[in-house]
């Protein structure tokens, strides 16, 4: 669902024609700063801001616990903790959840954090999972062979930005 070619596999969010990168700041190495999260919420589609969520990599969690909006002499941390079960169980950004993903890239490359909202991908299934047991293979030792299969395809619903209607840049 994030790295998918299209080809044999779902399409990924990363690979889509749809998306959407923010270049990083003139003054910027491989770390995050606040300016860049700001980017990627400006170009995220207004409908889709209530549902969306950011999946970050590893490495990038741990740069995020350092973000901090600065207002004048004010320093505010921008990653702020979860509250109980009842409240938001993950850590926020934005006000919207951040979830730690191990198969997205490390930090510094396109896609290290992501900030989609999985219900615009179109998913689909081919009835359910399908299941056999073979007997043969290891007759002699009194072993059996189980084979499992799912069969998923999917892409992101959008597949190009789109400009809005009273905007200068596009969004996704």
């Amino acid at each position: 669902i994030f790295n998918g070619t299209g080809l044999g596999a779902p399409l990924g969010i990363l690979k889509s024609p749809g998306l959407i990168t923010v270049t990083k700041e003139d003054t910027q190495e491989n770390t995050i700063v606040f300016e860049n999260i700001v980017k990627m919420w400006a170009r995220l589609a207004p409908a889709c801001k209530t549902r969306a969520v950011w999946f970050v990599n590893g490495e990038a969690e741990a740069q995020l616990t350092k973000l901090v909006n600065s207002v004048g002499i004010t320093a505010v941390n921008a990653y702020l903790p979860s509250g109980d079960a009842t409240v938001t169980p993950y850590l926020t950004l934005m006000g919207r959840p951040v979830i730690p993903c191990e198969q997205l890239p490390v930090l510094g490359n396109v896609g290290d954090i992501l900030l989609a909202d999985m219900s615009d991908y179109i998913g689909i299934d081919k009835s359910g999972i399908e299941n056999d047991v073979s007997v043969h293979v290891r007759f002699l030792f009194d072993e059996q062979v189980l084979k499992f299969r799912y069969r998923f395809n999917g892409a992101p619903y959008t597949s190009a930005p789109v400009l809005p209607k009273n905007g200068a840049d596009t969004v996704s």
